[in-house]
């Protein structure tokens, strides 16, 4: 993780950049997310700071052979609620 602190308007904001080094996207980018933005805002309440910007990058993004099945039934359904 990369921190930075900016002050804008009189308020200091806690911004926070993650690079992760794999992830099983469909399976688990979105809890990855969640954890460390948690984390953001706990640490941002804790100095007093706003919780700033998010960013995540994913240096080897993929999906595991034995996940292709829950993979295209998350996708499928995702294409239904569109």
């Amino acid at each position: 993780t990369l921190w930075s602190c900016r002050k804008v308007d009189g308020d200091m904001y806690l911004d926070m950049t993650l690079t992760q080094r794999s992830s099983d996207y469909i399976m688990a980018g979105f809890i990855n997310k969640i954890q460390y933005v948690a984390l953001q805002i706990m640490i941002a309440s804790h100095l007093g700071y706003k919780v700033g910007k998010f960013c995540h990058f994913v240096q080897n993004l993929h999906i595991y052979d034995r996940h292709i099945d829950a993979a295209r039934e998350i996708l499928s359904n995702s294409l239904e609620i569109c």
